[in-house]
């Protein structure tokens, strides 16, 4: 098997677990964390640097030959226990939950899931992703998944200049894809923030940043050294910290994950090239957080059915 551009990386770990926990946390009581649910923004920021970085930096000399190594990758890693969490929670779901006008979305929601495009349905749905409703559908938390698959879609077209010797192409298509992602969040702020919310076209450009920081570290020219270095990873922490503690969910995605997915995608490029602040890197790595980065999935996918199977039975308090 060829190896990977970089190795795995403890501290990206951790970033997985500061976004999975804040997530939780909103999802549990939005008033203990009131921009919690942009821990979502910082995932899809993480698997863009981290699909770029798995791949091997040659002998990939065609997109058959890409697509077949990185699609056997991506569904071993997301199919399985998506369908499995889709499956356990169905069943949950006729089990403790009466059917009525309220649980047709639920089922119409849980079955795009399973083809990736769940974020489609709840967009054209009454209501947002803020809103009681969604609070009682199942599956409402599995439009992430929906808008990462679709960006796989074009993720290896788009990536394979950057395999092949032509990488500024492969760079300037990344960004030009930001910036009509970001041009289109700013849109749909104004004219419907449901579809900003769930679509990929307002979504990509985050997923975009984290392949742009990637690229970023990969320059030979990248300078990411000392004091520096180290002050600017406890910027990105605190800009992450005050996001959480402060953002309000009627200005996501546009403007209010813009500093948040840039701060994710700079910290990211330090980490790689080893910089980030010691005291930082201490916290990303230890033994509790790393372990949560690397379950960061399987936390998700389960902890909004056992919320949401509380909710409609005992009651989550």
């Amino acid at each position: 098997m060829q190896k990977a551009s970089i190795p795995h990386l403890a501290p990206i770990d951790g970033l997985r677990a500061v976004a999975v926990l804040s997530v939780m946390l909103y999802h549990l009581n939005g008033a203990l964390l009131p921009g919690g649910f942009l821990g979502v923004d910082i995932f899809f920021v993480i698997p863009g640097f981290v699909v770029s970085g798995a791949l091997p930096p040659s002998g990939i000399t065609g997109i058959r030959q890409l697509l077949g190594l990185f699609y056997a990758r991506r569904a071993t890693r997301i199919l399985p226990a998506l369908y499995v969490c889709l499956l356990v929670s169905s069943l949950l779901s006729m089990l403790f939950i009466p059917y009525s006008w309220l649980s047709a979305i639920n089922e119409r929601t849980g079955l795009a899931a399973v083809l990736g495009y769940s974020n489609f349905v709840l967009a054209h749905a009454e209501g947002n992703y803020f809103a009681p409703r969604a609070e009682y559908n199942m599956f409402t938390h599995t439009w992430s998944l929906g808008v990462e698959e679709q960006f796989y879609a074009l993720f290896p077209w788009l990536f394979l200049p950057w395999l092949t010797g032509w990488r500024a192409l492969s760079a300037g298509l990344f960004a030009a894809a930001l910036v009509l992602s970001v041009a289109l969040a700013y849109h749909a702020a104004g004219t419907d923030r449901i579809a900003g919310f769930y679509l990929i076209f307002s979504r990509f450009g985050e997923l975009a940043l984290g392949v742009l920081a990637f690229k970023l570290s990969s320059r030979p020219g990248f300078i990411a050294t000392g004091r520096p270095a180290a002050f600017a990873s406890l910027a990105c922490a605190a800009v992450l910290a005050y996001a959480f503690a402060t953002t309000a969910a009627d200005r996501t995605p546009y403007p209010a994950s813009l500093l948040p997915c840039g701060a994710t995608a700079l910290l990211l490029a330090l980490v790689r090239a080893g910089t980030e602040s010691r005291v930082l890197r201490s916290g990303l790595t230890s033994r509790p957080v790393v372990y949560i980065g690397r379950i960061s999935y399987s936390l998700y996918l389960w902890h909004w059915p056992v919320y949401v199977l509380f909710r409609r039975t005992g009651g989550l308090e």
